[in-house]
């Protein structure tokens, strides 16, 4: 058996369901990135890791992923800088987080169960929020009064739609609902703080950018893969049941090479090229 002290504190594609008790030795630990491991709890001893600086944990489309954490898990990370949660379809509650008063970045994504978030109100030295497929969120957490520059990125969630910050219940997220929230209730809207960051030219909120929660669910067919043969960015084409629809062979998220549309391909071409640029910039 693999010495859990020695092992690397990266996890890509390995079944980690539940954290092993030996890793409890590793009070020192600084990072870790657990990648499509379908770990489904995290235990309450995991609070006890307060030097931790960086916290990644994705899962995969396929998988139960997350169901709960610890609501005491955050209490003691005061160094906790990144911390990136996504893809934890089942995941109906966050942990409180007001001991995350170092924390710089918090990424969001695909939690499509959380219809609340917890506050932020604590966290001053917060520089990006990314909230990304929280469809069920109705509302944006509350931001820290002295909290500095903020980049807040929301992206398909009922906040963007319901009244919290747009109106809008034509929205395929908001269509159940024929109204909007009523803003005269003070929980209906964002705090002076928090609207400020709305106004704010260099925030992002409820940007449009073609992404569907729902899409990500969608697994790839066996002709989506046969087309490729393994072969990553060839040019292939998909006969729609009209016309032949053109693409590229893409292999996203680290899984199987399969059909990406033109539209997607685009996007995807265009992020590369983009990060080469920068890559050589920084040379």
């Amino acid at each position: 058996i693999e010495d859990i002290i020695t092992a690397p504190r990266e996890r890509v594609n390995r079944q980690l369901p539940v954290w092993p008790a030996e890793l409890q030795r590793c009070s020192d630990l600084r990072s870790m990135t657990l990648l499509y491991t379908n770990i489904n709890e995290i235990p309450e001893w995991a609070a006890t890791f307060h030097n931790l600086e960086m916290l990644s944990i994705e899962g995969r489309s396929v998988d139960n992923n997350l169901v709960t954490l610890p609501e005491t898990l955050f209490d003691g990370m005061y160094r906790l800088t990144y911390l990136h949660l996504a893809v934890h379809q089942n995941l109906v509650q966050l942990p409180r987080m007001d001991g995350l008063t170092n924390l710089k970045l918090l990424t969001l994504a695909i939690v499509m169960s959380l219809e609340q978030l917890p506050r932020l109100d604590k966290l001053t030295k917060l520089q990006l929020v990314q909230v990304v497929g929280a469809t069920s969120t109705q509302r944006i957490p509350t931001l820290s009064p002295h909290v500095g520059s903020v980049n807040l990125i929301v992206v398909e969630s009922q906040a963007c739609c319901n009244g919290y910050i747009v109106c809008s219940p034509s929205s395929h997220l908001c269509s159940a609902h024929p109204s909007c929230l009523d803003k005269t209730l003070p929980e209906n809207r964002p705090n002076e703080v928090t609207q400020r960051i709305f106004d704010l030219m260099t925030v992002k909120t409820c940007t449009t950018s073609g992404f569907k929660t729902a899409d990500f669910f969608v697994s790839p067919t066996k002709e989506d893969v046969d087309n490729c043969d393994g072969v990553l960015y060839a040019q292939c084409r998909k006969f729609n049941g009209t016309a032949n629809i053109p693409g590229m062979c893409y292999n996203e998220r680290l899984q199987c090479t399969e059909f990406i549309n033109a539209i997607n391909a685009r996007e995807i071409f265009n992020g590369s090229v983009a990060a080469a640029a920068i890559s050589a910039a920084d040379a």
